[in-house]
């Protein structure tokens, strides 16, 4: 009989690596059809509910549907996401899991000029792929972050294996892949700008890397502009959704939210000062109850046609403290949109742009004047830097890292069932989504009901977190270690330039993980006091998975001693 080989050569054959890879990916995939979606309507009119009736409007050929204050207030890829699912009949959940194969995939083979044989590529592929945070109960919401933190491997991998590729021919389509996904990433959540660091760090690296290669300089010039086709494809997502903005609205904006008219006002509002001495704690109050007193006693017209609303207990109620009548900043700027809707000022996205433009103009000037207590100029929908924050960001930050690096919150499914009349509401959901909803309780509790099965799905996806708790931190501090001593490999004179770029992504990659942390940590403390969310972290686990990988499995030392 003969006997059966995984390897030849040291290396794993081609076709047991396949079939593996296969295997774990199926897996993955299983694993997410035997979770539920959990759909709240009532519950979530700006964030789900929002984004599923898009997709909706979509399949039915009236783009984002008919325009209102929400229409254009968020970058809403991920609306068309779920509209293609739709039409192709993929279920929601198994679709965000195929997206995140691919990503997973895609920065495995970027990093395979690291890692030089199969089966280093296929650990590195397996230990992205099952990500507990992935598949955490966040992602069954109908939600962006469903496929954000794919779409942003995407990008990862698409210039990083440029970087490692780009003195030879054929390594167009990285880039290809970079600047579509780039685009996704920017049309998918506001703060997309946060990929951007690596993104030019890597195309600084191209640029030095061709630059210290023997090629010949007209070829030198060639390959370095080619880091133009990033930007076009980039540039070239953007212009299509505005266009199709403009078609169905006529705003050629990839948002209002975004658009400068809106971050105008909202910045010309966060400029007056009357009563910010008086604020308690870290969450920014941008417009205080005095200061919006202040605006309407100094003659603010366009201002002023809010009042009705903005002081009103009852429409306070879900966006400020009703006891204090203060809008926090994770709040304010939807209620000044809403308020702005029912004073009718948003009949069409002209009106809304001519109403902002002239709030704006309005509080500037009267900024300016000196007719109410104010800062300089601002244009921005974030809250204020200030030096106060540093401590507390920095505290939230490292929390946050350990957070994801411990995989906590990341169980598979939710400890409460859906919310919403399910004959009216979530039934259509199910349908549209093709995937069902946790309605089932268990007997006498308000717990949901799983089958025997889908328990113990469960029960493997929750033993793989708690391997990863316990292996990613000591894993990661092992890859450091090591990413530090092979750094005498690397950096010793006479080693080659992809050896260093290759050391210089996998910090990219770590230092990535940190930049976000940092971000949603400052958000966090600023804006929303929610507490540490694995949901905006999302992005963070990959990173860090990645580069503990890679620092462990790359063969630093052989790779300084190869030659571009």
């Amino acid at each position: 009989m003969k006997r059966i080989s995984f390897t030849r050569d040291g290396q794993l054959t081609a076709g047991w690596f396949w079939l593996f890879a296969a295997v774990l990916t199926l897996g993955r995939l299983a694993a997410a059809a035997f979770q539920m979606g959990y759909y709240t309507p009532d519950l979530a009119p700006l964030d789900d509910t929002l984004l599923y009736d898009m997709a909706v409007s979509i399949t039915q050929g009236s783009w984002l549907g008919e325009y209102g204050w929400l229409t254009l207030s968020k970058h809403s890829f991920f609306a068309l996401w779920l509209a293609a699912l739709h039409l192709l009949h993929i279920p929601f959940l198994v679709g965000g899991q195929a997206l995140w194969a691919a990503g997973c995939a895609a920065l495995a083979c970027a990093f395979a000029p690291v890692l030089p044989t199969r089966g280093r590529r296929l650990a590195l592929y397996g230990v992205l792929l099952w990500n507990p945070a992935a598949i955490a109960a966040f992602t069954l919401r109908v939600y962006r972050d469903n496929i954000f933190p794919a779409l942003c491997l995407l990008v990862f991998a698409g210039m990083a294996g440029f970087a490692l590729r780009c003195t030879r021919q054929r390594a167009v389509g990285w880039l290809v892949l970079c600047g579509l996904s780039l685009g996704a990433v920017w049309l998918c959540r506001e703060d997309g700008v946060w990929v951007w660091p690596f993104v030019l760090a890597a195309g600084g690296i191209v640029v030095w890397r061709i630059c210290a290669s023997r090629l010949p300089r007209r070829t030198k010039a060639g390959r370095a502009a080619l880091l133009a086709i990033v930007p076009a494809l980039f540039g070239l997502c953007l212009c299509g959704w505005a266009g199709m903005n403009a078609a169905a609205y006529g705003r050629f904006v990839v948002s209002d939210f975004t658009s400068s008219d809106f971050t105008s006002a909202y910045g010309a509002l966060t400029r007056v000062q009357a009563g910010q001495d008086e604020q308690d704690g870290l969450i920014q109050i941008p417009l205080t109850r005095a200061g919006r007193e202040a605006l309407y006693e100094a003659g603010a017209e366009h201002f002023t046609l809010l009042r009705p609303w903005l002081e009103d207990p009852a429409f306070q109620n879900g966006y400020a403290d009703v006891r204090t009548g203060e809008y926090p900043a994770g709040a304010f700027y939807w209620a000044l949109r809403r308020a702005a809707s029912e004073a009718g000022m948003y009949e069409t996205a002209q009106t809304a742009q001519e109403y902002f433009t002239a709030l704006a103009d309005e509080v500037n000037a009267l900024c300016d004047s000196g007719a109410v207590e104010a800062t300089g100029p601002r244009s921005s929908t974030t809250p204020r830097i200030t030096a106060k924050y540093v401590g507390p960001v920095v505290r939230e930050g490292l929390h946050s890292l350990w957070f994801c690096l411990t995989m906590q919150d990341a169980a598979p499914c939710m400890d409460t069932i859906s919310v919403g009349r399910a004959e009216d509401q979530i039934a259509p959901m199910e349908a549209f989504l093709h995937t069902p909803a946790n309605l089932a309780c268990k007997a006498g509790t308000s717990e949901p009901y799983y089958s025997p099965l889908q328990t113990l799905v469960f029960g493997v996806l929750q033993g793989v977190r708690h391997a990863y708790s316990l292996l990613l931190p000591l894993c990661l501090l092992l890859a450091v270690v090591r990413l530090c001593a092979g750094g005498r490999s690397v950096w010793k004179k006479g080693a080659g330039a992809g050896a260093r770029v290759a050391w210089l992504a996998v910090w990219g990659l770590l230092g990535m993980a940190v930049l976000r942390a940092m971000m949603i940590a400052f958000m966090e403390v600023a804006s929303f006091g929610i507490g540490t969310s694995i949901m905006y972290l999302s992005t963070v686990h990959p990173l860090l998975i990645a580069a503990a990988a890679l620092g462990l499995l790359a063969p630093w030392k052989q790779l300084a001693e190869q030659r571009d």
